[in-house]
């Protein structure tokens, strides 16, 4: 007969192992080739924190730029909510402050 306790940590050590070995496997995958929740920047040619970096965009820009290439398959119209949000931010912060490369 089986102890109840028993096989439970048999199975939590088996989701320890099985962690372990999923991040050791992991460790050698581009941070770009990979993605921690969901699946909505994977399906994508180019990651949008790529695309982000390579064109030098502020945080605003790049907050527009990653809702506005998931928006279809994660959130829906919520993000393009959300980047029109941001947007109405990035035109204050530039009527009021302008661009801060500018010294």
């Amino acid at each position: 007969m089986y102890d109840i306790n028993d096989l439970y940590e048999q199975e939590d050590a088996d989701v320890v192992r099985a962690a372990q070995f999923k991040a050791e496997i992991m460790k050698d995958v581009s941070a770009l080739n990979r993605q921690v929740s969901g699946d909505h920047y994977a399906m994508q040619q180019i990651q949008p924190v790529e695309f982000i970096h390579r064109n030098g965009l502020n945080f605003l820009e790049g907050c527009v730029v990653k809702r506005i290439a998931r928006w279809r398959t994660k959130n829906g119209v919520e993000d393009l909510h959300k980047a029109i949000h941001e947007l109405e931010l990035l035109i204050q912060m530039e009527e009021e402050y302008g661009d801060p490369r500018d010294g």
